[in-house]
């Protein structure tokens, strides 16, 4: 029999032979999982930095999107509004234009009527001057007919009187 130390020895220094190996491999096991895993956490904290970097332009040009729709709606609607305005402004000229050329016409006809009321005045004044003159000379012929007639008889009188005629 051996000794025990050298047997114990031998299996100490085989398991210690082996275990250096496994011992190696798994610290190097564990040094490439360390390293390993904090190359994933790496990857995935760049992939994580860049999708929130692409979120964020997606959301930035979300927003400049929305922003230039925004201006886009809001301009139209100026147009639409300013459109609506010089159409309104237009009607609004063109029946300013027919008041314009009805009281116009409207002023032509007061005009006329303010004539023919003047003329139908100035007429009716005629007809009473021309009644009144009318008036006057036929009392002026009645008194010369009645003049006349009071002349006459005087005449004839006279005439009777002077042949010596009487009735």
């Amino acid at each position: 029999m051996a000794p025990l130390y050298t047997v114990q020895s031998m299996e100490a220094s085989a398991l210690l032979g082996q275990g250096s190996i496994g011992l190696g491999t798994m610290i190097a096991a564990v040094v490439g999982l360390i390293v390993g895993g904090g190359g994933v956490l790496l990857i995935n904290l760049l992939r994580g930095r860049d999708i929130k970097t692409q979120a964020q332009t997606i959301l930035d040009q979300a927003q400049s999107d929305a922003s230039n729709l925004v201006r886009s709606a809001e301009l139209e609607a100026k147009e639409s509004a300013l459109q609506k305005k010089q159409q309104l402004e237009q009607e609004a000229n063109k029946l300013r234009e027919q008041v314009r050329k009805k009281e116009a016409a409207l002023d032509r006809r007061e005009e006329s009527l303010q004539q023919t009321a003047d003329d139908f005045r100035k007429q009716e004044k005629m007809v009473e001057t021309n009644q009144r003159r009318l008036a006057e000379k036929m009392q002026e012929a009645n008194k010369l007919s009645e003049d006349l007639k009071t002349k006459v008889q005087e005449q004839s009188q006279r005439l009777q009187e002077a042949s010596g005629l009487s009735r």
